[in-house]
């Protein structure tokens, strides 16, 4: 991780104020959520989504589309 972001700080420092520390940070401020990771932290977070949003969920979770607020488009699986 410290590797990474002294990259990201050095090469493309734009980048780094768009990155957050927390998914609910991330939820609250998105329009558009793009999954891949099907750790179950994810599953959970997903279901404080909000109306109006989008989630791409590219790996399959193991959760029903219809339980969640947001519009929930499955692809590539």
């Amino acid at each position: 991780v410290g590797v990474n972001k002294e990259y990201i700080e050095k090469q493309i420092p734009h980048l780094s104020s768009l990155l957050s520390d927390t998914i609910d940070d991330v939820i609250n401020t998105s329009e558009v959520i793009v999954v891949g990771n099907s750790a179950p932290e994810f599953v959970d977070a997903l279901k404080k989504c909000r109306a109006g949003q989008i989630v791409i969920d590219l790996v399959r979770l193991p959760i029903c589309g219809s339980l969640l607020s947001a519009d929930y488009r499955g692809i590539c699986w």
